[in-house]
């Protein structure tokens, strides 16, 4: 088999089991989030092991067939949400530079690899202008924001509406969901696409083919510094309310989330030494999982280690290959 087809074949199955897995997604049912879930792994493993062009053609492979089996939107959604990006996070994971040394030679055993706090902002950053995107075209289609709020509440009630509730009431209550549904996306979409990653990433190097060393993810975790000041100006902006605030909202959950992992990497690496760090570990996952408001203080913790940087980064891993 030649390199091409062999290319175009590993492409056409990775496409076609996350376009499957996209669709079964969609039938609902008990499995269905846990499907959703893991749609990006297949393109993600397609990158990251067989190359780049590999995991482009994957992409677009799951996007025409999602289009097939459920409608050119869904497909479009799904190449703007999920394909695309899947694939961009992969190249990035994979980019590197020899590193040179001080007579101007290159090094060419090590290279300097894409940092991983970068690869991290970027999934955020294209999750938050890919639900604006979608969010745009949400409201151009109901003519305006006004209109868009009130035909989802409307549509919402009408699903969930409770008998025993007040009208009033679970009309506010709605409005408040589909405000919040545009953050909640962006967030949940970045979390899932950094796990899939990270699963991709070790599936990969289990099965021998991943070209770059595994980081050590507590100390190489760390968001560009301009990241927290775009999440810090967000944030004050989510109280302006009307469509500047849900449209912030967009940007503060997916890098909000990204703070939270810095804040358990922060957490990690301070820890180590200390004879009580499993315990200190235990505590903060127990308490962060048991009471949800107590996931701000990672988040702080995190942007607080952007700023000021609490930790040493490790230097670039010598490797023999790069992609």
């Amino acid at each position: 088999m030649t390199p091409a087809l062999r290319t175009i074949g590993i492409a056409a199955g990775a496409g076609l089991a996350s376009a499957l897995l996209f669709a079964a997604s969609a039938k609902g049912g008990a499995l269905a989030l846990v499907i959703a879930y893991v749609t990006p792994l297949p393109i993600m493993i397609a990158a990251l092991g067989f190359g780049q062009a590999t995991g482009l053609l994957a992409a677009g492979v799951a996007c025409c067939g999602i289009a097939v089996l459920l409608g050119v939107l869904a497909g479009g959604f799904f190449g703007v949400l999920i394909g695309f990006p899947s694939w961009w996070l992969g190249y990035l994971l994979l980019l590197a530079r020899p590193v040179t040394s001080q007579s101007g030679q290159a090094a060419t055993s090590i290279f300097a690899w894409y940092p991983l706090g970068r690869v991290v902002a970027w999934g955020a950053a294209i999750v938050i202008g890919a639900v604006l995107a979608v969010g745009a075209a949400v409201v151009i289609h109901y003519g305006g924001y006004a209109a868009t709020l009130a035909s989802l509440t409307a549509h919402l009630k009408n699903v969930l509406i409770d008998v025993n509730a007040a009208e009033r009431s679970f009309s506010e209550s709605s409005k408040t969901v589909v405000r919040l549904l545009p953050a909640l996306m962006g967030g949940s979409t970045f979390l899932m696409l950094m796990v899939n990653l990270w699963l991709a990433a070790r599936v990969v190097q289990a099965s021998g083919l991943l070209s770059r060393p595994w980081p050590a993810l507590p100390e190489n975790l760390r968001l560009p510094r301009a990241v927290a000041f775009v999440f810090l100006a967000a944030g004050i902006a989510v109280f302006a309310g009307g469509l500047v605030g849900v449209a912030s909202g967009v940007i503060v959950a997916p890098f909000g989330v990204a703070f939270i992992l810095q804040g358990l990497g922060a957490a990690h690496t301070l820890t180590r030494g200390l004879a009580a760090r499993r315990l200190i570990l235990f505590t903060i996952y127990f308490i962060t999982l048991s009471i949800v408001p107590s996931l701000l203080a990672l988040a702080v913790l995190g942007v607080v280690d952007c700023l000021l940087p609490l930790r040493r980064t490790q230097p670039p891993t010598p490797s023999p290959t790069a992609t």
